[in-house]
């Protein structure tokens, strides 16, 4: 469920910034809040346990087998860290905008979600 909620807040908050919420403040709180999602996932990683933990699993065509599974080893865990911390820090270290305030924070948060690393679909 973690990983669920570091891979949405910065949607989420891009598009809470679109319709109209005040941008820097609202980028900062979603980007703030997918960190510590990471940084709680992280305090749960078992390193002794090989392969993916803390899976969620979403059936979407059960006719088909398709369903959005998350995951996450210990090295793509690492990554999300990354990826959650640079985001905050492009948000935090932002100068004054001038023009389009709003469409530079929901796109600078539309890019650290898409920077995290997300699954796919998966067929099983």
């Amino acid at each position: 469920m973690l990983l669920l909620l570091v891979l949405i807040a910065p949607f989420a908050g891009a598009v809470i910034v679109a319709l109209g919420a005040p941008a820097r403040a609202t980028a900062l709180i979603s980007s703030a809040l997918a960190l510590i999602a990471t940084l709680a996932a992280l305090t749960f990683y078992n390193p002794a346990q090989p392969g993916f933990q803390q899976l969620l699993s979403i059936p979407i065509s059960a006719e088909w087998g398709l369903s959005f599974t998350l995951g996450a080893d210990g090295l793509s865990l690492v990554m999300i860290l990354l990826a959650t911390i640079v985001t905050l820090a492009a948000v935090w270290f932002a100068g004054k905008i001038d023009k389009h305030e709003s469409a530079f924070y929901a796109c600078l948060l539309l890019i650290g979600g898409g920077a995290t690393p997300a699954p796919g679909l998966a067929a099983g």
